[in-house]
């Protein structure tokens, strides 16, 4: 008598329990990520421009360094963001953005950040 009602409280749990809102990882095209400095010095920005995004994407962000910044549209098909460059060594970034209702991660690559000396 108790496996019924022990079944039907972990199914009432999982129901309420709070829905991962994580982003999933992009597994559709490559998005083209390109930085600019490609060898930026600490201190500095780095400015990223995205391409190949699905034409539906909005809620663009750049991450990296513990940093993030909004990716804003610069003509048809591109968006540009600013990111601090953080301290020397790799800075990895991620770009997230939305599509249809689903919120995705691609990675944006790898800059070296060098020492300004």
């Amino acid at each position: 008598m108790t496996g019924p009602l022990a079944w039907l409280l972990l199914s009432a749990l999982a129901l309420l329990a709070p829905h991962s809102h994580s982003p999933v990882q992009w597994t559709g095209r490559p998005l083209a990520v390109v930085a600019s400095p490609p060898r930026p010095k600490e201190g500095t920005h780095v400015h990223v421009v995205i391409a190949l995004l699905p034409r539906a994407a909005h809620d663009v962000v750049v991450e990296g360094g513990g940093h993030h910044a909004v990716a804003r549209r610069s003509g048809t098909k591109l968006r540009r963001a600013s990111l601090p460059s953080g301290t020397p060594g790799p800075l990895d970034l991620n770009v997230r953005f939305t599509l249809h209702g689903t919120r995705y991660t691609a990675p944006g690559g790898v800059v070296f950040v060098v020492p300004d000396t």
